[in-house]
């Protein structure tokens, strides 16, 4: 171990190094809990989808209700720190200020309560374009170029639907049977 370095601990050599930053600013935490039979267990890529969805719904949510440049703030979503969380049973997605030291947007983001989530779930479910799963009108962005694949504002709403009101989160008839000849055609 080298004493000098803390990110050389423990025996041996470092094989490898992640290089980054690490900055003060402001956080909002959104915990969700969900109940069976819906889970959102960590890793897989439903739940990638629909969290990573739901994040940025809510960002653009609390940037066009503050009236800020979009990049103003950031989101990313994890399993909650708790025993429900591992289990998928739990999510996280907290709003963050991109500003080093923040400037104070996620916490106006949580004083608009229920506001923010009203607001991220008319971007989901009125899409200009009425795409399909997401576009540059509703929830694509330059910023997040590389998850268009995860965005399916269709999943997000249905999932937001369901945290709001405890409605059944459901799969449209006409995208279930478009998904299925899709997954027929690939198999053949």
């Amino acid at each position: 171990p080298d004493e000098q370095n803390p990110l050389c601990q423990g025996g041996g050599t470092t094989t490898g190094l992640v290089l980054g930053t690490d900055f003060i600013t402001d956080v909002l935490l959104i915990s969700m809990t969900v109940e069976q039979p819906l889970v959102l267990k960590p890793g897989l890529l439903a739940t990638n989808s629909v969290l990573r969805t739901l994040s940025e719904a809510f960002s653009k949510a609390g940037t066009n209700l503050l009236d800020i440049d979009a990049g103003e703030i950031g989101a990313e979503f994890r399993p909650a720190l708790t025993d429900l969380g591992r289990v998928g049973m739990e999510a996280e997605i907290y709003l963050y200020d991109t500003l080093p030291g923040g400037a104070g947007f996620a916490g106006f983001v949580g004083d608009l309560g229920i506001d923010l989530f009203e607001k991220a779930l008319a971007i989901l479910e009125k899409c200009p374009d009425d795409c399909d799963q997401s576009c540059y009108r509703c929830l694509r962005s330059y910023k997040n170029k590389f998850e268009h694949g995860l965005l399916d504002r269709h999943l997000g709403a249905s999932l937001l639907r369901y945290l709001l009101t405890g409605a059944p989160p459901i799969i449209d008839s006409t995208r279930l049977d478009r998904s299925t000849e899709l997954l027929f055609a690939d198999l053949e």
